[in-house]
């Protein structure tokens, strides 16, 4: 075999050299290696510069955990979502949820390939995820007691360390149950693996906590943004807490985050006005949710509300992941399944070079291009927001007057060419309407017909104010 290859090799270098007018000879040598790098984890680890670098990938997955795109039809932040009360899936041209729910579930399901637009759920990501965050963890903790440092330093890497574990463990253990408890790199390839009882993982990660909350400094007292502190580690453990049924330990943590700690609930503006992506078509009046779920607020000093905060944005391409959040949870408008009495569409999405385009009516750059990939459930839409079955009309997350909220009742047809151009549009149609056809009258709609084919993936609401994020540079090349 080696033969082979040197006599290919050779002759891959008479056929370039020909072209050259110079024939160069093939040696035995150059098949041997030569790596300009060797990663030995015993060398790597022996400094805090090698530390550091771990616990910087331990931060990026905590941001990717939820927030990554691995698809242009997938987020893992939906995923959790499904899984509650709050969202279900709602790509009807998808039937692999429902046909095989058993291996959809699986976290080793064939829904791992990348870039696989017939997948419906996150599921094996979450598992990946976690169990990358915990070998990562580990490695903090396997090296940390060789590397040279300041006593007090070393203990606020093992208390991020013990972070980054218990909250990957968290995740899991109300994920899949009873998982296999890691606390330790493996030496050697290892297939025996067994899982340990939710409980027990959550004890041991109670504990890890209790150390970090002691150790870890408050985001007033460091460097950086987006880097584990103590009110995060208090946070997490008051959730440890609740989780083990151990709420007198869990309140005292959360009356010292409430009271204790610098964080307060934001009442008023803040910040920096965001007037939405195209205010003329879904104006937003200004008020403190919009401000306080606006990229731009999340990180500065006025938001006294956020704990920990996780950059996204930055010239690095490597630092920015986007978000999809538009893409796949705001209804599928534009497709033509939504009419008007009349029988014509309801919705378009136009150029604005477009004769018939209308900027008060611009829905696709106000509320995004979406195809639902996953919805709002009917308890988030309606039954979240009653208090004693009422609906409460003064909470400000569920206004559409403010247009933190999006009702689909409030969007208008701009079909120019549609007889209801510039009304409501309606899921069902409120009269008989009459065409002709061969000079005779024709009922074309029928008064409480349905008007959208589609309502699973098609009408719904959503809460505007947590999925609308500006993507500045694709809407700068839209704009003409």
């Amino acid at each position: 075999m080696k033969n082979y290859i040197q006599k290919f090799i050779c002759k891959g270098f008479i056929l370039m050299a020909g072209a050259s007018m110079v024939l160069t000879g093939c040696k035995e040598s150059f098949l041997e290696p030569d790596p300009q790098t060797m990663f030995k984890p015993s060398e790597v680890f022996t400094t805090e510069d090698g530390i550091r670098s771990v616990l910087a990938i331990c931060d990026r997955q905590l941001k990717r955990n939820y927030v990554s795109e691995d698809s242009r039809e997938m987020m893992a932040l939906a995923t959790e979502y499904t899984f509650s009360d709050l969202m279900v899936p709602a790509a009807t041209d998808k039937s692999g949820f429902l046909d095989n729910v058993d291996n959809m579930l699986r976290s080793n399901s064939d829904q791992s390939t990348e870039k696989n637009l017939g997948r419906t759920n996150s599921i094996y990501f979450f598992w990946r995820q976690g169990y990358e965050g915990v070998r990562n963890a580990n490695t903090i903790l396997s090296f940390i007691d060789g590397v040279p440092m300041d006593e007090t330093l070393k203990k606020e890497y093992i208390g991020r360390a013990y972070f980054h574990r218990a909250y990957r463990y968290y995740a899991l253990v109300f994920q899949y149950g009873h998982v296999p408890l890691l606390t330790k790199l493996t030496s050697s390839p290892k297939l025996s693996y067994h899982s340990t009882h939710r409980d027990a993982i959550l004890e041991k990660m109670a504990l890890d906590m209790e150390f970090a909350v002691q150790w870890v400094p408050d985001q007033k007292d460091m460097q950086y943004i987006g880097m584990v502190n103590k009110g995060a580690c208090r946070m997490l453990l008051s959730k440890l807490y609740l989780a083990l049924g151990r709420y007198e330990d869990a309140k005292k943590q959360l009356d010292i985050l409430i009271d204790q700690s610098g964080y307060s609930l934001m009442t008023n503006n803040f910040g920096t006005f965001f007037e939405g992506g195209e205010p003329t078509s879904w104006p937003i009046t200004r008020n403190v949710i919009w401000d306080l779920h606006r990229p731009e607020n999340k990180l500065i000093t006025a938001n006294k509300e956020v704990i920990m905060g996780m950059p996204n944005r930055g010239a690095a391409a490597e630092s920015f992941i986007p978000m999809l959040s538009m893409r796949i949870m705001y209804p599928f408008f534009f497709d033509g399944r939504i009419k008007m009495p009349d029988g014509k569409q309801a919705l378009y999405n136009l150029d604005r070079t477009n004769s018939k385009y209308r900027v008060e009516y611009d829905y696709m750059r106000g509320l995004g291009r979406g195809i639902a990939t996953f919805r709002t459930s009917t308890f988030y839409q309606d039954g979240l927001w009653a208090v004693n079955g009422k609906m409460d009309e003064t909470d400000l997350r569920h206004s559409s007057e403010t247009g933190n909220w999006m009702h689909m009742e409030n969007l208008r047809c701009n079909n120019v060419d549609s007889e209801f151009y510039g009304q409501n549009i309606m899921l069902h149609s409120d009269r008989d309407f009459w065409g002709v056809k061969d000079g005779e009258p024709v009922l074309i709609t029928a008064k409480g017909q349905l008007l959208c084919s589609d309502t699973i993936r098609r009408w719904f609401d959503v809460p505007h104010y947590i999925f609308c994020l500006d993507d500045v540079v694709n809407q700068n090349l839209i704009k003409k």
